[in-house]
């Protein structure tokens, strides 16, 4: 038996070994699953001989990635394992190819949280909102959860304008919605992307 498999439980063993159909685990913390996904990894590529490059695996931090990629090259040495990798970075690369088909560029812009928080604060700014009024955080928070609604990618096709902004003295949820509005367009501007944008441009294209 491969080493690979040694101390494998039962339950770890059949989601290593099913191969046929699809396979769901349910398994919480400590429960070894980066030591599961990377002897199926193994199984997959030395004893049914599957390509590395067709098989895509992927994690949720940076550190399992690269936890994963040291364990594989352990025991197959130097494959190819550019497909293992975080969800963001695997949708980032994604789009890099198909991003063409929302008539964004191929070299959009990534922003991470810093730039963010600039392009909030020059929101901010058009609007007269303070950080004393509404911290950037809230801004945020209420900025991925109307990202998450359905009928967002139908909005980021058709923009083109910002939203008129509304009369001073409007209510909060009103404001929120001239932030969320006035972010959109800034974004749709400069061909930028969040973190939250990678997962759903790519899920829907």
């Amino acid at each position: 038996m491969s080493s690979y498999l040694d101390g494998l439980n039962n339950a770890q063993l059949d989601a290593v070994r099913t191969t046929e159909g699809a396979v769901r685990v349910l398994a919480g913390a400590g429960t070894g699953k980066t030591r599961a996904l990377t002897a199926r990894y193994c199984y997959l590529v030395d004893l049914l001989g599957i390509d590395p490059a067709s098989i895509l695996c992927v994690t949720f931090t940076n550190k399992a990635a690269a936890e994963m990629k040291t364990r594989i090259r352990r025991r197959l040495g130097d494959v190819d394992m550019q497909y293992v990798c975080t969800f963001h970075s695997w949708c980032a690369r994604m789009l890099r190819e198909d991003i063409h088909v929302l008539n964004y560029p191929s070299e959009y812009l990534l922003l991470d949280e810093e730039d963010r928080k600039e392009m909030l604060q020059k929101v901010y700014i058009d609007l007269g909102i303070t950080l004393k009024e509404l911290p950037v955080r809230r801004a945020v928070e209420y900025i991925g959860a109307r990202k998450s609604r359905e009928g967002y990618m139908a909005v980021i096709e058709t923009l083109s304008n910002p939203l008129p902004v509304k009369a001073e003295g409007a209510r909060a949820a009103d404001r929120m919605d001239e932030i969320y509005a006035r972010y959109l367009y800034e974004q749709k501007k400069t061909f930028a992307l969040d973190y939250d944008d990678l997962i759903i441009f790519a899920h829907y294209i």
